[in-house]
């Protein structure tokens, strides 16, 4: 289920690394505008996040909200991209998991949202 979208910030300079901007909205939830900013602190060695994800407070005060993961992937003999983002804050009663897949647009990467299945009583 398709719940938003990230695109690619386009600027002759990346400025404090911005990537991507995007949204996402659910029945409860909504986040109209969010950056992706690349990690300062990521290196290859490490399992830190690729991303990090900044958003806006009700006073208008940047705020980190959560990080992102770049994945290249294979299905069915096909390369993709995803970015798999977490939005956690002490206000949610759990954190949001969601995958931004790279589609035809380049600039353009839809969010989508799956509910994990049950796990079979053992």
């Amino acid at each position: 289920m398709q719940i938003g979208k990230i695109t690619r910030f386009k600027s002759d300079s990346e400025e404090n690394n911005l990537l991507f901007t995007g949204n996402f909205h659910t029945m409860e939830f909504s986040i109209d505008y969010f950056e992706l900013i690349r990690n300062p602190f990521r290196s290859p060695d490490t399992k830190r996040p690729d991303y990090l994800i900044y958003g806006r407070n009700a006073k208008a005060d940047k705020v980190e909200i959560g990080a992102g993961w770049h994945r290249e992937f294979l299905r069915e003999g096909i390369k993709g991209e995803m970015i798999s983002l977490t939005f956690d804050d002490p206000s949610f009663k759990n954190p949001i998991n969601v995958t931004a897949f790279k589609g035809d647009d380049e600039d353009s990467w839809p969010i989508t949202w799956r509910r994990e299945r049950a796990k079979p009583a053992v």
